[in-house]
């Protein structure tokens, strides 16, 4: 059975991250940045995200007894 607590992904972009590739862009055309740093660019720009719930985000730190901060470098 599918997980109902998941939330959908999201693929908006805020203005920041917008203006952000668009100045690559020009950057690029402008042979400022090679192909494959736009490349790694557009990977990162779109990038599907995950929201979850705040119990979903808990959960692992409990069950080790790890905190939050120190979970992600264990």
């Amino acid at each position: 059975m599918k997980d109902l607590t998941v939330m959908t992904t999201t693929k908006r972009r805020g203005r920041i991250l917008s203006e952000m590739h668009e100045t690559a862009r020009g950057l690029h055309a402008a042979g400022l940045i090679d192909k494959r740093r736009m490349c790694e660019l557009d990977a990162l720009c779109y990038l599907d995200v995950e929201e979850m719930p705040p119990q979903k985000i808990k959960a692992p730190s409990e069950a080790t007894y790890i905190s939050q901060a120190v979970l992600p470098l264990a």
